[in-house]
């Protein structure tokens, strides 16, 4: 599925969604009133309200009229608030009940994407992914450092721990830093990397995380397509270099192509960095690794723009 076939599926589960809340809330009113035969009679009389104002419209020495409409109104939906009071109703009480109170369940406020609808399009993008089944299972409340048997390591890694809780609960697009997560096999890297994305999703900012090898390949397969299907969607590059959270695990074990490589991934850490877009790597490899794989003019942007946290302890996985 494409990523706009997506988001209209997403659209039309909030538009059924809408249309059931508006139809419980005509449900309830309808069985309050026959219930009540006096707020029955006022909803007869209000009904032709709107077809009156609307034959007045078009008259310029209406104008008398139009008003004494509006007060008739007024005072109609005061005999109805005050019946609702009388049962110990609330003025609202028919009103639909939205699962989302900031957009109604239209998934939009205004032109721009309300974090309902954002939350759940970021969420099903994630799951598109490689690692998006981590975001399920992973998160802050299921990583434990007290497993960690070296006392220097455990402590470390509290510290990375809390570091890693507020740079999520604080997380904004436009001051948020850049990390680097540095340290062996089954430390914790994958699991604290996608319970910062896990956590920054849930406050609706888009993320996108994936692995280094399955994120380079495509933004290569992109590049050097000819398959004009590839071009009319929105192009997977697009979205690595713009997403608010871009999330890449592993780097270092993608198939390693020394000019393809080296100049893809320094065009999306350079353009991320130069738009003050925030990204996070981990990496099993050292820093001399590093700069072996991928040079010095990649590994300096690194090591200047990026807040390094180094992982230490015995593999996790392993331990059970």
């Amino acid at each position: 599925m494409t990523d706009q076939a997506l988001l209209s599926e997403l659209l039309s589960a909030l538009a059924a969604r809408r249309a059931a809340a508006v139809q419980d809330a005509k449900d309830r009113k309808e069985a309050f009133a026959k219930e009540n035969p006096e707020f029955r009679a006022l909803l007869e009389r209000e009904r032709v309200y709107p077809e009156k104002l609307f034959s007045l419209l078009d008259k310029a020495d209406a104008q008398e009229q139009i008003r004494k409409i509006k007060r008739e109104y007024a005072d109609l939906k005061a005999q109805e608030a005050k019946l609702l009071k009388q049962s110990h109703l609330a003025p609202d009480a028919f009103l639909p009940r939205y699962t989302c109170e900031k957009c109604s369940d239209t998934g939009y406020l205004g032109a721009r994407m309300c974090s309902c609808l954002k939350t759940q399009y970021n969420r099903a993008l994630a799951k598109k992914s490689g690692l998006g089944g981590l975001f399920e299972k992973q998160s802050f409340e299921s990583f434990d450092p007290e497993r960690i048997a070296d006392p220097k390591a455990r402590e470390s890694m509290r510290e990375i721990l809390s570091d890693l809780k507020d740079y999520a609960a604080h997380f904004s697009p436009e001051t948020a830093a850049n990390l680097l997560l540095m340290g062996g096999t089954g430390v914790g890297k994958t699991h604290l990397s996608s319970a910062i994305g896990k956590a920054v999703l849930e406050r609706g900012f888009e993320v996108l995380y994936d692995g280094a090898a399955n994120l380079i390949g495509q933004m290569e397969a992109e590049h050097f397509s000819h398959d004009p299907t590839i071009k009319s969607e929105r192009p997977r590059t697009e979205r690595i270099l713009n997403c608010e959270l871009l999330i890449i695990d592993d780097l270092g074990t993608e198939f390693y192509s020394q000019n393809a490589t080296q100049s893809f991934l320094f065009q999306l850490i350079n353009t991320r960095l130069v738009e003050h877009r925030p990204t996070i790597l981990s990496t099993n490899l050292k820093p001399k690794e590093l700069e072996a794989r991928y040079g010095e003019r990649l590994t300096s942007r690194l090591f200047g723009e990026y807040a390094v946290y180094l992982f230490s302890g015995e593999d996790q996985r392993r331990n059970g």
